[in-house]
């Protein structure tokens, strides 16, 4: 069989034959998310290109090509999950019991119980996918603190073994208790309650209703059980984090509920998603958080809260413990105190656990909303006590980004390696980070000195694909980063590293000088005064001006150029259009379909794309700033050559239909070169069929390949290379 027939019996139908070959390997591995799913797609196209090449038909090339891609996904499989795995051999389970079997390590991890003394020194089994998922929560730092915690290792010892401060130690334990991270390992227990579920779970589809919000309560230990089995959800993108509250504040949460005190009412919102019902938690998240991780034994109660001597009643029991009952049969009770400072759950009263386990919660709860609902109620109820200005912001972002938003803030290279406090993990600081470096990146221009401007704008005019642009400057930094300049990445300047490294890819430099600029930048540089003025000089001025902004980025940007000898072309502030019949093209142009997709911003950006494509197909080599304005102050070319333009581009909105808008192919940079490979096709009579299916595997390879970096023209000669070979295979495979 040839490699064409190869090429077709493995590659119709979205090669449906590959991707059933990949998922009976990977059948056999557990713990692997949809995203895995696409990556070893991805990799399976480089596996099969290397299995053509080396098949030498001595066997069939299905079991050939089988074994090659068993091995290499084993591989792949083993990189990925040696971390974990180092876990599942070195670890004890954070729920194995300990001591009398009231307790289990993760609860000591929450407390302050003696861990050494605790321990047992033979290794139990392992429930490896709960701690397994926790640790890789986990940055290096708080992944060794826990090893060492199970290995006996005193506070001490730790602080010294890792050369780390008390305050970095105590940071550091504090975001390992945090709430979201540890329930994922109580969540699989079912709560050692009785009646603990109800007759219906809360995310059964239920009957729509005219109502717009109804009135109910819910017991403590029902509150858990649904935080457990995720009926009730704690983690929609635009709430706060957990971990808000002081032990005081949280203390005197769990005292008024012991004193059966009323408390403000919770807020759930119900959305209903593909017809089941989500119920988001809008008001509430940290009453909730800290009733469970105080039921879990998470934390003890402060001593200075405000009412700590709790009195009961319970039940007379005589010495045997058996209860005593009068002279009608009915029980006696008595009257007791209990002092609940310093003390956990399982400290207290068998009496007051079940009175804490049976406190009623009002709640209130909105029916049928919307996205839109929820961003409301979010920010109402949060007016009263208000979130951070960061916190505030992101609710003006939209679900969709802010859920990628806060992926991206969870990254290896802001834990691990940027110089940023724990703290500003859970208030709100990271979110802004993300959104102003997002900002910075792709839309420099339309900068906005508040966040919560900031999140609007990106709301309304980013797509999935500029999140995707900076996660990629990030993996590509964290590559080649050092100790000494990652210090420089924090909450207040990492926006402008970013935005500077979008401007420094455009030399096609290795990324390694972009290090060696910072270094420089941190040693000497950030004092060397360029008009007139220093970066210190606009250092202290307000940070975030638009002005100032550009200002601090322009400088930048000055002073690498000059460091790495980088030449730029000539740029025109902006871009003046006086003939009538240019207008009216540049107009029709940006109203296009796969313009307003690609979202061109700025206006500077909207006319240059439109010109630099009239240009393309006119035939013309330079595309500069200048060259731009030359166009412009000539006047209109031939109506011919206006018409064709946007007949191809009509034909490209055609083309992409079926293939994936965010990908990093349909940056706005990349038009022009799409637009002229469609004219490429259209002068050569390639048909459109072909070029759909061409482009659909173009932007797949061009996503998992790192795409095609220089200027338009090379990108233009990439593509049309591309294609005239496509279309040769589609006519030899039809001959």
């Amino acid at each position: 069989m040839d490699n064409d027939n190869l090429l077709e019996e493995y590659y119709t139908q979205n090669a449906r034959k590959l991707r059933r070959m990949v998922d009976r390997i990977l059948r056999r591995f557990s713990g692997i998310s949809q995203k895995d799913y696409d990556d070893f797609y991805s990799l399976a196209n480089e596996v099969f290109t290397g299995a053509l090449r080396r098949f030498d038909g001595t066997q069939s090339f299905e079991g050939f090509l089988y074994a090659c891609l068993f091995n290499r996904i084993k591989t792949e499989f083993t990189k990925r999950n040696r971390e974990k795995r180092k876990t599942d051999t070195q670890s004890v389970s954070l729920d194995t019991p300990v001591g009398d079997g009231e307790s289990v390590l993760g609860d000591m991890l929450e407390s302050d119980f003696d861990m050494e003394a605790e321990l047992e020194k033979k290794e139990p089994d392992l429930q490896n996918t709960w701690i397994g998922q926790f640790l890789e929560e986990l940055s290096g730092v708080q992944k060794k603190i826990v090893h060492m915690k199970l290995d006996g290792l005193t506070k001490t010892d730790i602080m010294e073994q890792l050369h780390i401060n008390e305050h970095t130690y105590s940071s550091n334990m504090k975001k390992i208790k945090n709430f979201d991270r540890s329930r994922v390992l109580h969540r699989h227990k079912e709560p050692e309650l009785a009646n603990v579920r109800e007759g219906k779970l809360m995310n059964k589809v239920i009957s729509q209703t005219a109502e717009k919000s109804k009135p109910k309560n819910y017991q403590v230990y029902a509150i858990i059980q649904r935080m457990y089995d995720y009926s009730i959800r704690l983690d929609h993108p635009l709430q706060r984090e957990s971990e808000q509250w002081s032990n005081v504040m949280k203390g005197n949460l769990i005292s008024d509920i012991l004193q059966d005190n009323p408390i403000p009412p919770l807020v759930f919102a119900e959305q209903v998603i593909d017809g089941v019902v989500i119920i988001w938690a809008i008001d509430g998240k940290q009453r909730c958080s800290n009733v469970e991780s105080f039921r879990r034994n998470g934390f003890r109660i402060s001593k200075n809260v405000e009412r700590y001597q709790i009195k009961y009643q319970t039940a007379a029991r005589d010495q045997e413990g058996n209860i005593i009952f009068d002279d009608n049969g009915l029980p006696r009770y008595e009257v007791k105190e209990c002092d609940i400072r310093g003390k956990c759950y399982a400290d207290l009263p068998e009496k007051l656990q079940q009175n804490f386990n049976e406190y009623n919660f009002e709640v209130t709860q909105y029916l049928n909303c919307s996205n839109e609902d929820i961003e409301y109620h979010i920010r109402r109820y949060n007016a009263s006590k208000p979130m951070s200005v960061a916190q505030k912001g992101i609710t003006h972002l939209g679900e969709q980004y802010a859920r990628i938003a806060k992926a991206i803030a969870g990254k290896p290279f802001f834990r691990d390696k940027g110089n940023y406090r724990i703290s500003e993990f859970t208030n709100g600081t990271m979110d802004r980070v993300i959104t102003e470096s997002v900002m910075a990146i792709n839309f420099p221009g339309d900068w906005k000195k508040k966040n919560e401007d900031i999140c609007t704008y990106l709301k309304e005019n980013a797509k999935v694909i500029h999140f995707n642009i900076f996660e990629e400057y990030i993996d590509r930094l964290d590559e080649v980063i050092t100790q000494e300049t990652a210090e420089m990445f924090n909450s207040r300047d990492s926006f402008l590293w970013f935005g500077l490294f979008r401007r420094f890819t455009r030399a096609g430099m290795e990324d390694e000088c972009f290090i060696r600029f910072m270094k420089e930048f941190k040693d000497r540089l950030h004092g060397r005064k360029v008009g007139g003025v220093s970066f210190d000089d606009l250092n202290e001025k307000s940070t975030k001006d638009k002005n100032i902004v550009h200002q601090k980025m322009n400088l930048l940007e000055l002073l690498m150029d000059e460091f790495l000898h980088i030449t730029r072309e000539e740029t025109v502030e902006k871009f003046v259009v006086k003939d009538a019949r240019l207008q009216s093209f540049i107009g029709e142009f940006n109203q296009s379909d796969i313009v307003k997709v690609i979202r061109v911003q700025p206006e500077k950006e909207r006319i240059k794309l439109a010109i630099q494509s009239l240009m393309v197909v006119s035939g013309k080599k330079g595309f500069s700033d200048r060259e731009v304005q030359k166009i412009l102050s000539a006047g209109a070319p031939g109506e011919e050559e206006m018409d064709d333009t946007l007949l191809y581009l009509a034909a490209l909105s055609d083309w992409t239909l079926n293939v994936n808008n965010n990908s990093r192919l349909f940056e706005q940079g990349n038009l022009p070169a799409l637009v002229g490979v469609v004219a490429y096709a259209y002068r050569n009579e390639i048909d459109d069929r072909t070029c759909e299916e061409w482009l659909e595997k173009y932007v797949e390879s061009f996503d998992t390949g790192g795409g095609v970096c220089g200027g338009i023209m090379e990108q233009l000669h990439k593509m049309i290379s591309d294609l005239e070979h496509f279309a040769a295979y589609k006519r030899r495979r039809t001959a």
